[in-house]
């Protein structure tokens, strides 16, 4: 990491407590894969996952309405046509005197 144009590495970061750990390169395989395992333990039953589903519904509410809420329109289905382009000229003949 790059802050202040100054390089930090992985254990002063931890001191300065920005991250929580820190691994040697050989073993961070590992250690993503502990803490992935780690984290698999939430919501392994329905009634957690439930509980979670109705906080974050409430916490949330309003982006949920929004998103889920029918398309209102911007008001470009009522702007009459030929407005932002010209209205195209009929195909005629060329040669007037052809209609004669």
């Amino acid at each position: 990491m790059i802050g202040y144009s100054r390089r930090y590495t992985a254990v002063p970061l931890v001191d300065l407590g920005v991250v929580s750990t820190a691994v040697p390169a050989g073993q961070v395989y590992e250690a993503t894969y502990e803490l992935a395992h780690s984290l698999r333990a939430k919501g392994k039953n329905a009634l957690y996952r439930q509980t979670l589903t109705r906080i974050k519904s409430t916490m949330y509410a309003d982006a949920i309405k929004r998103l889920t809420s029918d398309f209102v329109s911007m008001g470009w289905t009522n702007k009459p046509k030929g407005i932002d382009r010209p209205v195209p000229i009929p195909q005629t003949d060329k040669n007037p005197r052809s209609r004669l």
